[in-house]
């Protein structure tokens, strides 16, 4: 009876808040053994909360709640590791092909973002920065950024809008204050 209790208790076939907070220990110490770094880790699992209830909705009840969320915890692990493998792949390109980015503004002499470029990216809110990171500089397709971010293109497409209205803002308004 205990081992059936001990199963009932860590699959959690219904979804809610309750259940999700009582699978907080395991997704952080899933997120620690993924990421080897505390504040890696605990972003790791606040993502997965995040996305865990934002698609409540498609949690199929009768499934293994604690399976459910290893699996959202996991996508979101590999997404950010390809994301940084397809940065460095990035920059390395642009450093030994200066023609790669032709007339970009966003790349300097030095194979990398300009400083004021690269805090002004990490300024943007993070859905917007990140969608920017891949597409403009991973050279993502929408289609290959919506599948990375799991929203749908039309989303990327705006979010793209409003993350180079923002930055173009953003360089225009350091620009004028270091003229001035």
């Amino acid at each position: 009876m205990h081992s059936s209790s001990f199963a009932q208790s860590a699959s959690h076939t219904e979804f809610s808040p309750a259940a999700l907070v009582a699978l907080l220990p395991d997704l952080r110490r899933r997120g620690r053994a993924l990421e080897r770094q505390a504040s890696a880790a605990d972003d790791l699992v606040q993502d997965t909360v995040e996305r865990a209830l934002r698609f409540a909705h498609s949690f199929q009840s009768g499934s293994n709640l604690r399976a459910w969320l290893f699996c959202i915890q996991q996508n979101i692990f590999v997404s950010k590791k390809r994301r940084g493998s397809v940065s460095r792949r990035v920059h390395e390109t642009i450093r030994v092909d200066p023609n790669s980015w032709g007339q970009n503004d966003l790349v300097c002499e030095g194979a990398t973002l300009s400083p004021p470029v690269g805090r002004a990216i990490d300024e943007l809110p993070e859905r917007l920065g990140r969608v920017l990171v891949l597409v403009d500089i991973g050279e993502y397709s929408y289609k290959d950024a919506a599948e990375a971010l799991e929203v749908p293109v039309g989303t990327v497409m705006s979010r793209l809008h409003r993350a180079r209205s923002r930055l173009r803002e953003r360089l225009v308004d350091r620009e004028s204050a270091h003229a001035a």
